[in-house]
């Protein structure tokens, strides 16, 4: 489940570099080395976070998820109580009715969905509140920043999308009833609110800069056998009232998956109640009720992909859209349509008990119903939500904690079954499959299973994809390359898979360990062949026969892939695939590593700090997944005295600047400084400098009124 082998990972993490007073920019485990803070699912700069990387994992992240259950459902009673009028029962109901919706509680393994799902009311109660009555328009840039913070922006932006559509419907309506003075006025608070969404984006543009660079610089399984998918069928409807009907969340062992994008269900007296208070928008033709029962409309079409009719159009005119998966995901907007007009009902149906005292309990006496309801249906998501701590010492026993040492990086390299045939070959079944994908370089942290870095495109860079589409099967033989491995810093392999016990290219420590993990078992098998943070250039490659020219120019650095517009399966050169390092011995990489200029001081969350053995400035490969935005620095004066580039066929090249060398013995930080950080700071701090002016202007006006 991704709470155990995704989230909770990242959040330690990020707990982590916090805990060392500096942001957490990179990640030392996933994919050869790879950004942390670009990566959105962590929500490194989302304030709630902050709290739970100061507490106890992962009670503190599972406090998290309850904090946003209740901010989600009172944001809800809030938009009932404040926009639909309806009394404090009724708003409450609402709260309920939304918060414990099958959608809402089916995302209880992923915080980070669950956070962006909870600030959907928020926005949709300060857009209509300003809009209609002019008020709270400084709060929505905060309500849009902190959602794209949370670490989803898909439903963001699916929330805008559906807030555009109820301002058309706005419009048309209020330009038949009303006058050219209140239509001018509606027309200025559109722009307004369209500017404070703006603002909204650069508020978070800290976090959207570096995510946008990183998934520039990834690959996705595109396309997919169904673009539209997850997506929700007509059929699927009678899951509303019928639970586990469709998109039943038990997986196939009986286990509780707790997780699921076609979770629609909310309840027959919700359902009942719902449907009384769409009552009210076709018989009296309630204006607040019409909206809502055209909003549920909206979103079930729009969650029905090509069978709706609005995603096609909608990708039309902004072909964007098309990167995102999932329409389903439009249900979040539904499930918050049947929870106010099940608020309505509530009305309709207390004004039927003529007595006070017993409509007064009558209301409560429906709430109470909808929580039994919602409880017992969802237990199994809920009980997935507490992590036991037999589960989590049970993982910690059975993975091998792994962590990067000042000698080596200490990789694992993971082999599954129906891993990479689907997924490096890009076929339809690799949605399926993913969870089975070849998984380079995950190591077992933190007692949880193995750290993953997939969704929105953040999966390994399109360099190691080429790289493993290259070498796949020759990983995957029944015999390991061990030079290839070591070439990655993978001192062990994790695997289900058939492997033979010795080679001439894999020279095992020892007989493999076996082990039980989640009822499979697993080989670990040990490398003896020597690895290193660092070589040196010429002794690496000149000893297998080529120059650097020559690789270099051989490597298919050119191809990318999916959607960013590439071909999808680079065509690789036959000099490439004959790459000499696969068959070297493992005495180069030991050779290498002794002649490299430089050594490990310190390893850093976001960096190491080096010292130079050899004053002669030779280039070094530094065994990482080559990513932009590494800079050699003077440890003292912190000038920049080198560049890291890309060495081939993966890995990164340190290589000092014309003068820049330093005397042997010195010391040299190099650390992970990408541009789109810096600039996305620079952004993120001018604008709420500006905001907290400006909120600080309209709070001193309002007191010398008052």
């Amino acid at each position: 489940m991704d709470f155990l082998n995704l989230l909770l990972p990242h959040a330690f993490l990020v707990g982590k570099s916090f805990a060392h007073g500096v942001l957490p920019l990179w990640n030392w485990y996933t994919w050869g080395g790879s950004p942390l803070l670009a990566e959105m699912q962590c929500a490194s700069l989302y304030p709630p976070m902050w709290l739970v990387c100061a507490a106890p994992l992962p009670y503190a992240l599972q406090l998290y998820v309850w904090f946003h259950i209740v901010w989600g459902a009172w944001g809800a009673a809030v938009l009932s109580n404040h926009v639909l009028k309806t009394s404090g029962a009724a708003a409450v109901m609402a709260g309920l009715a939304y918060a414990g919706s099958g959608f809402f509680l089916g995302h209880v393994e992923q915080p980070n969905t669950i956070a962006v799902l909870a600030w959907t009311p928020w926005l949709a109660w300060a857009t209509v509140l300003f809009l209609l009555q002019g008020r709270f328009l400084f709060l929505t840039p905060w309500i849009v920043g902190l959602s794209l913070l949370a670490g989803h922006p898909q439903y963001v932006l699916i929330n805008l999308i559906f807030a555009e559509l109820g301002i058309v419907v706005m419009v048309a309506v209020q330009g038949v009833s009303v006058g050219s003075r209140h239509r001018w006025q509606l027309a200025r608070r559109i722009l307004k609110w369209h500017l404070a969404v703006g603002v909204g984006f650069a508020i978070a543009a800290i976090q959207l800069l570096p995510a946008a660079e990183l998934k520039s610089l990834s690959e996705r399984v595109w396309p997919y056998d169904d673009p539209y998918a997850p997506r929700f069928y007509v059929t699927h409807l009678l899951a509303y009232v019928i639970p586990r009907f469709y998109n039943r969340l038990a997986g196939t062992s009986g286990q509780p998956v707790g997780y699921t994008e076609e979770g629609v269900y909310a309840g027959i007296l919700t359902v009942v109640l719902a449907v009384i208070g769409s009552a009210l928008a076709v018989r009296r033709r309630h204006k607040a009720a019409s909206v809502l029962l055209l909003g549920w409309v909206l979103a079930v079409a729009y969650a029905l992909g090509p069978d709706g009719g609005i995603v096609p159009f909608l990708r039309q005119l902004f072909p964007e859209l098309g990167v995102f998966r999932g329409t389903a995901r439009a249900l979040n907007l539904a499930a918050l349509c049947v929870a106010l007009l099940a608020a309505l009902g509530v009305e309709v149906v207390s004004l039927a008990v003529k007595q006070h005292f017993w409509r007064r309990v009558f209301r409560p006496f429906l709430g109470l119903i909808v929580v039994l309801d919602l409880a017992i249906v969802h237990r199994p998501e809920l009980s997935s939500l507490f992590v036991s701590v037999e589960l989590l010492q049970e993982r910690t026993n059975s993975a091998t904690l792994i962590q990067p040492t000042l000698e080596r990086p200490n990789r694992v390299f993971r082999f599954m079954r129906n891993d990479s045939d689907y997924y490096l070959d890009h076929q339809p079944k690799a949605v399926v499959q993913r969870i089975y994908r070849i998984q380079p370089n995950l190591n077992a942290l933190h007692g949880i299973a193995l750290i993953d870095g997939y969704e929105e495109g953040l999966l390994p860079s399109w360099r190691l994809g080429n790289f493993l589409r290259a070498y796949n099967r020759n990983l995957r033989n029944a015999t390991l390359d061990g030079a290839l491995l070591s070439l990655l810093g993978v001192v062990k392999v994790l695997t289900e898979y058939p492997l033979a016990m010795e080679s001439p290219y894999w020279r095992n420590a020892g007989p493999p360990h076996v082990s039980q993990l989640d009822g499979v078992t697993y080989t670990v098998w040990k490398n003896s062949a020597p690895t290193a943070w660092f070589y040196d250039e010429a002794a690496l490659y000149s000893s297998c026969g080529e120059s650097t020219g020559v690789l270099s120019s051989s490597w298919p650095e050119a191809s990318r892939r999916g959607e960013q517009g590439g071909v999808l399966r680079a065509a690789l050169g036959q000099q490439a695939l004959s790459y000499p390092l696969i068959s070297a011995s493992p005495d180069v990489f030991e050779q290498a590593a002794a002649k490299s200029t430089f050594r490990v001081a310190e390893i850093l969350p976001n960096g190491m700090i080096l010292e130079v053995t050899d004053s002669g400035g030779r280039a070094a490969v530094f065994s990482q997944v080559y990513c932009p935005g590494w800079k050699l620095r003077d440890a003292v004066s912190k000038q920049e005295i080198g560049r890291v580039g890309f060495a081939p066929p993966i890995l990164s090249k340190i290589d000092f600047h014309e003068g820049g060398r330093v005397p042997k013995s010195s010391k040299v930080l190099l650390r992970y400084e990408p541009y789109s950080l810096r600039l996305g700071s620079f952004i993120t701090l001018m604008v709420v400098a500006l905001a907290c002016l400006y909120l600080a202007k309209k709070l001193g006006a309002a007191k010398r009124v008052t």
